[in-house]
């Protein structure tokens, strides 16, 4: 009895030490689950915390309310909760300390990232996101449309007609592609989202080197996102509606995929018209949709109100005036569900147009599994 619970002890703390070096992942399988599965016992707390603080500024319960993740979707807070499961059985099979690569002696210690389980990669992919995210909320606070303009110039760029070149690589971090356009009012853009990515490279605790493309598309996107939830809080009659209204309602919204490759210079915009219809143009000839093309006229550089780039696209005509007509009355709804939805997508395959998304850059190696835990296993 006394070798039985001396084993079983054993195999308790060898556990414990693989969870230890998960790198966050098993504490990200709980942090999941209690926001998909257990939310609106927080949503309550969340609300009865900010009325017992008398707070009438709601900046801190939409913060707390992204942090949670209320603002997500369901698909996307079951992906982090597989992510993480996924991740921690990997670990599981790697053995203590398969989260961290400097704790192995040397490089015939490490398991090659070819040979990673996909729970593994997508854990590692997944610690990047919330690495940007972090340090877009810290970093960045251009208001969500300069964010979308951006990424928008950066990608539109490619011109699949004229052969393929330009899209969504960071090329419009570059002084000339901007100049060359004409388009001022987003340089303080473009140093906060480099901002950013030092910050997330700083804070990392692995080796990690951003390209300004990827973190540009995520800045973009938890902007966006943030602009949906304060939407929500300003419409809503309390902070306990708003919070009950992101639980139950949130829309699917995409994170744009993360691997591009940053280019050294500026893409050529000689065939690249601002005009609201010659972009909804360009950007069908890339393969974009007309309802995408009208949800992303509020990403138009070109000085223009949305209500003006939308009455332009709304001349074209047949799909172009439905969408437009459909996103203008989603936009008074407390949810815009369509117009939110839409613009989700939108942005997601614009993100990837032209682009080379390689996300093997971000993963690194781990420590081979451990011969120590097979021992406990029958």
């Amino acid at each position: 009895g006394t070798g039985k619970m001396a084993t079983k002890g054993a195999a308790m703390k060898s556990s414990g030490r693989v969870g230890a070096r998960l790198g966050g992942s098993a504490k990200a399988v709980g942090q999941s689950a209690r926001r998909s599965l257990g939310r609106s016992r927080v949503v309550v707390a969340l609300s009865s915390k900010n009325a017992s603080e008398g707070k009438s500024d709601l900046s801190a319960a939409r913060s707390e309310a992204e942090a949670l993740g209320l603002g997500q979707s369901r698909r996307e807070l079951l992906a982090q909760v597989g992510c993480g499961a996924a991740a921690l059985s990997s670990a599981l099979a790697l053995g203590p300390g398969a989260a961290f690569a400097e704790d192995a002696g040397g490089d015939d210690d490490l398991l090659p990232v070819s040979a990673l389980p996909k729970g593994a990669k997508a854990s590692q992919l997944q610690e990047v996101n919330q690495l940007v995210k972090d340090a877009v909320r810290k970093c960045v606070t251009e208001d969500y449309t300069k964010l979308l303009q951006l990424a928008f110039i950066d990608a539109i760029a490619y011109d699949k007609t004229g052969g393929g070149g330009g899209g969504a690589n960071g090329s419009v971090r570059n002084e000339g592609e901007l100049k060359a356009l004409g388009v001022t009012g987003l340089d303080q853009a473009v140093a906060q989202v480099t901002k950013a990515k030092e910050e997330a490279e700083k804070t990392a605790p692995f080796p990690l080197a951003l390209s300004w493309a990827d973190t540009l598309y995520l800045a973009a996107y938890y902007k966006t996102q943030r602009h949906f939830i304060d939407s929500v809080f300003e419409r809503a009659k309390d902070t306990t509606s708003a919070n009950i209204i992101l639980q139950g309602y949130s829309n699917d919204f995409p994170v744009p995929p993360i691997g591009r490759v940053d280019a050294s210079a500026s893409d050529s915009t000689a065939t690249l018209s601002l005009k609201a219809t010659d972009l909804v143009q360009r950007g069908l000839d890339n393969g974009l949709l007309a309802g995408q093309m009208a949800a992303l006229a509020v990403c138009f550089p070109n000085g223009q109100t949305l209500d003006q780039n939308e009455a332009e696209i709304s001349e074209l005509g047949g799909k172009f005036a439905f969408y437009v007509k459909s996103y203008q009355k989603s936009r008074t709804e407390l949810t815009q569900t369509n117009y939110q939805i839409d613009l989700g997508t939108a942005l997601f395959k614009l993100s990837t147009l032209g682009a080379t998304i390689t996300p093997d850059r971000y993963y690194r190696p781990v420590p081979k599994p451990s011969k120590q835990i097979k021992k406990y296993v029958k």
